[in-house]
């Protein structure tokens, strides 16, 4: 077995970006005692990029569906962090980040998520 499948390195929040689209979601799954909100907000700030992050739990669906859409057509980078705290709005969540990449997305564009795992 290669050596690097089974070593974890810590993630260079740097790369994923060179690495990402604006079609797709980034997804950070947590480990206890991890948050890399202040990293990524850094890593928004170097770049001059607006950054929004919204700590998912109960009430922010709303704010949630929002933000999305404007970040979307504004190329603001978007944070949901926790998304373990609203199991029952991911599968509308879900449907409005696929009807988001349907339509025109700006390129700086970028969707983060973070969960806990989850059986």
């Amino acid at each position: 077995m290669k050596k690097e499948y089974i070593e974890n390195r810590p993630t260079i929040l740097k790369e994923v970006f060179e690495e990402s689209s604006h079609e797709e979601p980034i997804i950070f799954v947590l480990s206890p005692g991890v948050d890399p909100t202040d990293a990524l907000k850094k890593l928004a700030d170097d770049r001059g990029t607006q950054f929004e992050a919204i700590s998912m739990g109960k009430g922010q669906s709303e704010r949630a569906k929002r933000i999305l859409a404007e970040g979307a057509e504004q190329g603001n980078w978007i944070f949901l962090a926790n998304c373990h705290l609203s199991l029952s709005l991911l599968p509308e969540l879900e449907s409005m980040i696929d009807n988001l990449f349907k339509h025109a997305v700006s390129t700086e564009f970028r969707l983060i998520l973070s969960a806990r795992p989850h059986p």
